[in-house]
C-alpha cells in the first residue's frame, strides 16, 4: 500500500456506490503511515525540505485514511436505514463488497434499529406467550404455549411460509429476524440463514 494505491481509493469512493477494498487495506495503510514516521525520524532535520515533502505525505495519507473511512461508514448507515425502516432490498450486491468488519457493523446496526423500533412502536412482542384453547368441547380452559425465539440474518430470499406463531414470514436476503426457534432451525440447515441469536 502506497500514495498511489490510497489516493486511486479515495477518488472511487467519491462514487454513491460501496467499492470492493483490498481486505487488508487498513492495516496496510497504517503500516505505512509508519514507514513514513521512521523515515522522519531518519532524516537529518538540517535538510527542512526533504522533511516538510515526508511530513506533508504523511499528514495528507492520515487524512485520507480518515475521509476513506467516513464516506464508507456513512453509506453504510446509510444503507442500513433504507433496508430496515423503508424495507429496500437493493443493498444485496453492495453487502458482499464491505470488508469483515464493515459487514459485523452493519449487522449489528440493523439488530439495534430493529430492536429499538419493536420497543417503542411494536410494543416488544418478542417472546409473547400464545394462548390456544386445549379443549373446546370441555370448560373452554386455556392453556398457555411459549414460544422460544431466535434472531437470525436471511442469507437468500425465501418464499413465504407460516411460522410456528402463525405470523406470515416473507424474508429477503439481508433481513434481520425474530423468529420461533424451531422455524430458524429449519432455515439454518438449509443454509438460507445464520445464528445472531440463539435463544433455544
Amino acid at each position: 500500500m502506497d500514495l498511489k494505491d490510497i489516493k486511486k481509493i479515495l477518488y472511487q469512493e467519491k462514487e454513491k456506490e460501496i467499492k470492493k477494498l483490498p481486505p487488508n487495506f487498513y492495516s496496510d495503510s497504517l503500516r505505512y503511515i509508519s514507514h513514513l514516521k521512521e523515515k522522519l525520524e531518519e532524516i537529518n532535520k538540517e535538510n527542512i525540505l526533504l522533511y516538510n515533502i515526508i511530513n506533508n505525505e504523511l499528514l495528507g495519507v492520515q487524512k485520507d485514511i480518515d475521509t476513506i473511512f467516513i464516506r464508507r461508514t456513512e453509506k453504510i448507515i446509510l444503507r442500513c436505514i433504507s433496508e430496515v425502516l423503508i424495507g429496500s432490498n437493493s443493498f444485496k450486491d453492495e453487502y458482499e463488497m464491505l470488508l469483515t468488519d464493515e459487514k459485523k457493523f452493519y449487522d449489528n446496526l440493523s439488530f439495534n434499529i430493529n430492536n429499538l423500533k419493536k420497543k417503542l412502536i411494536q410494543n416488544n412482542l418478542i417472546d409473547q406467550s400464545i394462548t390456544y384453547n386445549k379443549n373446546n368441547t370441555q370448560n373452554e380452559e386455556q392453556n398457555e404455549k411459549i414460544l422460544k425465539y431466535s434472531i437470525i440474518r436471511i442469507l437468500k430470499d425465501i418464499p413465504k411460509f407460516i411460522g410456528e406463531n402463525n405470523k406470515v414470514y416473507n424474508l429477503f436476503f439481508g433481513d434481520i429476524i425474530t423468529i420461533p426457534s424451531s422455524n430458524a432451525k429449519i432455515l439454518i440447515s438449509n443454509n438460507v440463514a445464520i445464528y445472531i441469536k440463539n435463544n433455544n
